[in-house]
């Protein structure tokens, strides 16, 4: 085995334990057909666990509470057909949770995005019996309940961000041809929507939150190569089009907020050839530079996450054509990117996915 990622058993408590996890990428081991977690103390090494054998889970979001140093994964249940929730206070190590029975919430969910607001816990989703938007809030990741999402008709939910005093949940309604976006000042107790910019693309696939508060972004797909795919506003409540470099051409599909750095970040492809990666940063959320990302091979980034304590950043996605893991990380503030998974030869043992059967859905960061 070369240096560089721990592989194990099948199991948690096969593994050693990682001491201070930094970043946590939630996804689906395709090998196994269950959830699997990857964890890393500074975005280059990386140990594989599995939260949930034999359930069949997939997971779409993950987030950190640094008061309880506390991890949660949401998803959905291969085996309950209902939405998931896991949590660990290890690091990631072991992890508890399963299907979101909690009181308020009814059954059939699926989760695609949950974040820290720095008071709570905000995850959302879709009911897949009823094709509505799903909202559901905690303090603690342990006991949940569901709010109302604006607006309560047919559509979903794919990410949600939040700082101080706003939070921004992006997603698409039934037909997938509108996009949605609602912000909220009480910690996800109540919603409105907002009104997207003109011209935006048409699915806003991500969004991020200045801790303070006091920014949003939200970023997309769709549409034409001239239609802008980033919005911004210092409220939630007004939103303005703004300009990526290149200026037309890109997807965008994950985004994040760097409190270390003071600035945004975005990822995504070149819609012209789906082989290209893009990093994009801003301080301001509104003027946006483009960034170097080196690779030795096709890469379509889905999610960004940055580290509070050090400028250390990670982008996670896939092998466009071959649906195969990629991860990409910054360690000088996100001026130049390196891939560092999966590297060559990689032997796992048995019973892991391997480098090469992994969908690597979200990262986080503390």
């Amino acid at each position: 085995m070369i240096p560089g990622v721990t592989a194990s058993v099948r199991g948690p408590s096969a593994v050693a334990a990682v001491l201070d996890t930094k970043f946590l990428i939630a996804g689906f081991d395709t090998w196994n057909n269950e959830a699997l977690v990857l964890l890393s103390p500074d975005g280059v090494t990386w140990q594989y666990r599995c939260p949930s054998p034999g359930e069949f889970d997939t997971l779409y979001g993950a987030a950190y509470c640094p008061g309880l140093n506390r991890w949660i994964v949401v998803g959905w249940g291969g085996n309950t057909n209902d939405g998931v929730i896991y949590y660990s206070d290890d690091n990631g190590s072991t992890w508890a949770g399963g299907a979101s029975s909690f009181t308020g919430i009814t059954g059939n969910t699926r989760y695609f995005g949950v974040c820290w607001t720095g008071t709570g816990f905000i995850a959302v989703g879709i009911r897949q019996t009823t094709g509505l938007p799903v909202v559901v809030v905690s303090a603690d990741g342990l006991s949940w309940t569901e709010k109302t999402s604006d607006p309560a008709t047919a559509g979903q939910w794919f990410r949600v961000a939040g700082g101080t005093g706003l939070a921004v949940a992006a997603g698409q309604n039934a037909a997938a041809s509108a996009p949605r976006v609602m912000t909220s000042a009480d910690d996800g107790d109540t919603w409105t929507s907002r009104s997207v910019t003109t011209g935006f693309g048409n699915i806003p696939n991500d969004a991020a939150v200045k801790t303070a508060g006091t920014k949003a972004i939200t970023v997309g797909s769709g549409g034409s190569n001239s239609i802008k795919k980033i919005q911004s506003s210092p409220t939630g409540v007004t939103w303005t089009a703004q300009d990526s470099s290149p200026t037309t051409g890109i997807y965008w599909y994950g985004s994040c907020w760097s409190e270390f750095l003071s600035k945004f970040f975005i990822v995504g492809s070149d819609i012209n050839t789906g082989t290209i990666p893009k990093v994009n940063a801003s301080a301001d959320g509104d003027t946006w530079a483009a960034k170097t990302l080196t690779i030795a091979e096709e890469f379509f980034p889905l999610a960004v996450a940055a580290a509070t304590a050090d400028g250390a950043i990670v982008a996670c996605g896939v092998d466009p054509h071959f649906n195969d893991p990629r991860m990409a990380v910054s360690t000088d503030g996100g001026d130049n990117w390196t891939q560092v998974f999966p590297p060559a030869d990689l032997e796992f043992e048995p019973g892991n996915p391997g480098p090469f059967n992994m969908n690597l859905n979200h990262v986080a960061a503390k």
